[in-house]
């Protein structure tokens, strides 16, 4: 949600500034004429204009009534869009001469200004102030907006929620409100089942309290109405609006039973089938849980498309009311040629299409799609406080969809690539791509052109480009334990590298692995055992294969979640914001009927993953 901006008429600022001190080494006449023009240039909206008069002010003010006019003119720049300037005239202020009102604005615009340029880290350092009785109460909305986007930048959402349940109150419009409940009630469906669990701040009535046992109410899918109605009676006057509670029944509506009969498809024999046995068994698995506590009478044929090259109509022939598969590319692209405008029934295919051109109805997609990795890790980088990156890919079809698939997310994120480099799958010794995209060939040409310059040789250190501030890599294990150590080498140990779950087998192995120490990279819960520590599916499929689900733990995710989901899609379909919690990790699903996953991210420590854990604390109050 965009920062709402707040500017203060000029009428208030020269009140604000003839309260502070009277004006010295400036004849009143003059400082009207300023004044003057500031406000016709204000009508006109000449912001530099505005700024033009400040500066002139200033020159001749007294010390403390110079920086007060320093602020004013910061204020015009940024509001005139001209954030370099107005970020110079900022912190060249003396804040100790300001009063508390002026500290307080100066602190303000530097977070946006922050925020603009991606730091969150910096907008919550300049927002760790405490709020002045006598602060204006749009000035409070902005801070406590500008400290949300900041902690939901950084992956603290509920710290971002809080942030909004207290902002909640200084607003007047009701399309702000209601845009500002739909922040907190999108972001807490969008947190894991155990942070809403057991993180209530204080006892009913408490607003914040009332919206996380509300959003855990709407992840529950019996006895919903009965726990609204003593929800209600322990917070009667929460100021959730009737739309949201609307929301949640509609949610429920949404979520339908198991059919009767779910084919699964799948190539059992031949090339693909450890992968397809472990999905299965994934799928099973979630089965057979399900039946424990909910038993049904939904059947599950399994049909082999290698020896059946016709599976899927012989599954729609023998009653299949749901069909999960096929599970290549290949098969899926096959599929839908030769579907008619509308799938006989439900399908959800276990990959995607190569186009989302002429898509029948009734179909639905999900897969372990490589290309939602690279889109993660830029958001990662991004979140990060990134902004420039160089990306280091193998020379493969894979390796060209990762990084098409990243380079169009991270430039919509507003971040540049400088540079790409590929590599041969097969080699060991990745010096010349290397060298060339760190620029070392540009500082070894310089070391000796002043060689021939000074006859002599010199001391000299290669340097690499220092215009970048992480590397985006797809590789296997293999290449990356070799890749990360010769970036090291290449005078890179101090850049980050961020990289698709490719990088990691799925077993801890901290002898091999060391060599990937600082490497980031996302995967699915399951791998990365972030899971729900309740998941029966894990906890049964891991006790019974411990070998097979640890090698292909991500398949038996698919397989899970792909059973799971099945009650889900309808609900999934509703809005762009719902998400499932799955395995392989939290789904949602776009226009296109592509369901799609968020991962978790892990750092290699030690050569064992490490799960990036992000704070969810609500943040102590700063309000005095």
């Amino acid at each position: 949600m965009p920062i709402r901006q707040f500017a203060p008429s000029l009428k208030t600022w020269i009140q604000l500034l003839l309260l502070t001190s009277l004006l010295g080494g400036c004849s009143t006449q003059q400082k009207n004429t300023s004044l003057q023009h500031a406000q016709r240039a204000e009508a006109s909206g000449d912001y530099a204009e505005i700024a033009r008069q400040y500066n002139r002010l200033a020159a001749d003010a007294p010390p403390a009534q110079q920086q007060a006019y320093k602020l004013m003119m910061a204020n015009a720049l940024f509001n005139g869009q001209y954030t370099g300037k107005a970020k110079r005239v900022l912190q060249s202020i003396n804040e100790s001469l300001l009063s508390g009102s002026q500290k307080f604005k100066r602190r303000i615009l530097l977070a946006k200004i922050a925020h603009q340029e991606n730091r969150p880290r910096s907008v919550l350092g300049y927002l760790g102030i405490s709020i002045r009785d006598d602060t204006p109460l749009e000035q409070i909305a902005e801070y406590y907006d500008l400290r949300a986007e900041a902690h939901y930048k950084l992956g603290n959402k509920l710290a971002a929620v809080h942030e909004r349940v207290r902002r909640e109150p200084l607003l007047q419009n009701s399309e702000e409100i209601e845009k500002n409940q739909q922040f907190i009630w999108t972001t807490l469906l969008s947190l894991p089942k155990s942070t809403l669990q057991g993180k209530h701040t204080a006892p009913p009535p408490d607003t914040l309290s009332g919206w996380l046992e509300l959003a855990d109410i709407a992840e529950q899918r019996h006895q919903q109405e009965q726990k609204l109605t003593e929800w209600r009676q322990r917070y009667p006057n929460h100021p959730v609006t009737s739309a949201i509670l609307n929301s949640i029944k509609e949610r429920a509506a949404l979520t339908i039973g198991q059919p009767t009969q779910i084919a699964l498809i799948l190539p059992l024999s031949g090339v693909y089938a450890g992968h397809a046995t472990s999905l299965r068994d994934g799928f099973l698995a979630a089965y057979y849980a399900e039946q424990l506590h909910h038993e049904t009478s939904t059947r599950i044929r399994i049909y082999d498309t290698q020896s059946n090259s016709d599976a899927y109509n012989t599954a729609v022939i023998d009653g299949a009311e749901f069909i999960v598969g096929p599970l290549s590319k290949k098969a899926v692209n096959t599929l839908i040629n030769r579907a008619p405008k509308t799938l006989p029934v439900p399908t959800l295919t276990l990959n995607y299409s190569e186009t989302t051109d002429k898509l029948p109805n009734n179909l639905y997609q999900f897969g372990l799609s490589p290309e939602d990795e690279a889109r993660q890790i830029a958001d990662r980088a991004w979140m990060d406080g990134h902004t420039r990156a160089i990306a280091f890919v193998p020379q493969t079809d894979w390796g060209k969809r990762t990084f098409d698939a990243f380079n169009q997310r991270w430039q919509e994120l507003g971040g540049i690539i400088a540079e790409k480099a590929t590599y041969a799958s097969k080699d060991n010794d990745f010096s010349g791509p290397l060298r060339s995209i760190l620029n070392l060939n540009e500082s070894a040409q310089r070391k000796k052109q002043l060689n021939n310059l000074l006859q002599r040789t010199i001391k000299f250190e290669p340097r690499r480009r220092q215009d970048v501030d992480f590397v985006f890599l797809a590789a296997s294990p293999r290449q990356a334990r070799l890749i990360r150590p010769q970036f090291k080498f290449h005078y890179a140990a101090d850049l980050p590298i961020y990289a698709t779950s490719r990088v990691y087998e799925g077993t801890p192995n901290p002898a091999a692995d060391r060599d990937m120490n600082d490497i980031i990279f996302c995967d699915t819960p399951w791998t990365l055992g972030a899971i729900t520590p309740t998941s029966e599916v894990y906890n049964a499929a891991t006790a019974l294969w411990p070998q097979q689900t640890a090698n292909k733990g991500r398949l038996y995710a698919l397989g899970s979640d792909a059973f799971h989901v099945i009650t889900e899609l309808n609900r999934l379909q509703s809005a762009p914001h719902e998400q499932y919690q799955g395995e392989t990790g939290i789904l949602s699903m776009d226009e296109n009927n592509q369901i799609h996953r968020k991962l978790v991210c892990a750092r290699f420590v030690s050569g064992i993953p490490k799960v990036i854990k992000t704070s969810a604390a609500v943040p102590h109050a700063n309000q005095q």
